[in-house]
This record gives structure tokens, sequence and C-alpha cells, in this order.
């Protein structure tokens, strides 16, 4: 199976070291109870503060407020589930 990868940076020269194994092409789309929203590449869990989370701590992404809606019309809270969106390249 081909690895995939996604670029982190590049300042001006690609190589291996710019690339870092992609490990899902899913992507879920979240809102914690204070209404942050956010968006992983692995699937969140709730935490009993409040807030959605990971297994890996760097794994989620801060989304300005409103873009879960911009993009799909949808007033996501904290009590729904996240939305799951499969990225595919063609």
């Amino acid at each position: 199976m081909p690895r995939k990868y996604k670029l982190i940076e590049t300042k001006g020269q690609i190589n291996d070291k710019n690339y870092v194994p992609l490990h899902s092409n899913t992507t879920y789309f979240f809102v914690d109870s204070d209404g942050t929203e956010g968006c992983s590449n692995e699937k969140p869990y709730k935490h009993a503060m409040g807030f959605w989370m990971t297994d890996q701590p760097n794994n989620i992404v801060e989304l300005p407020k409103g873009t879960i809606y911009r993009i799909y019309g949808v007033n996501l809270t904290y009590d729904d589930d996240p939305i799951t969106e499969q990225i595919t390249r063609e």
C-alpha cells in the first residue's frame, strides 16, 4: 500500500523531512461546550470538562467561529456528534 503524506513546511525545498504520514483521510468537525470550533483527522471523544479531545494532544486545529456553519450550513453544538468528512485525492 502506498504511503500517504501531507506537506507540513517547505522553506523553499521539498524533501522527506517536509512530509509527515497521514494517519487518516477522514476529518472530524466539532464544537466544544464554550462554542470553540475545531477539526481533527483523528476521531475525537468528549472530555468531562466540556471539550473534545483526541489521543494525540496536537491533533486538533481550532477553527474561526462560524466556519462549520459556512461549510455545512449547520449550527453544530457540543451535544451533537462530530461531522465526518472523507477526503479523497483525484
